[in-house]
């Protein structure tokens, strides 16, 4: 379920509460003011934290593309020998 932000129009008070969507809270608990509360718009965010020691990100990547890459010339290479053979 989603988190609201709310915020009352006569004593300002603030919280966050989570409710699903289809539901809106209208009236202060605290002050007890009916249809006093706004809906503050709740942007979400996400911390990801960096990778640590040596590797950086696409380092995994590029090395396994590199290495591909030079299993894909010796298989040539083999390739072209066993041509030569025949």
């Amino acid at each position: 379920m989603p988190k609201y932000h709310y915020k009352c129009k006569k004593c300002e008070f603030s919280f966050e509460i989570v409710h699903s969507i289809k539901e809106r809270k209208h009236d202060c608990e605290t002050c007890e003011a009916s249809g006093s509360l706004n809906r503050i718009p709740f942007i979400a965010t996400t911390v990801s934290k960096k990778p640590t020691g040596e590797s950086k990100p696409g380092e995994l990547v590029n090395r396994f593309i590199k290495e591909a890459a030079e299993e894909i010339k010796i298989e040539k290479q083999n390739y072209k020998k066993e041509e030569n053979i025949k």
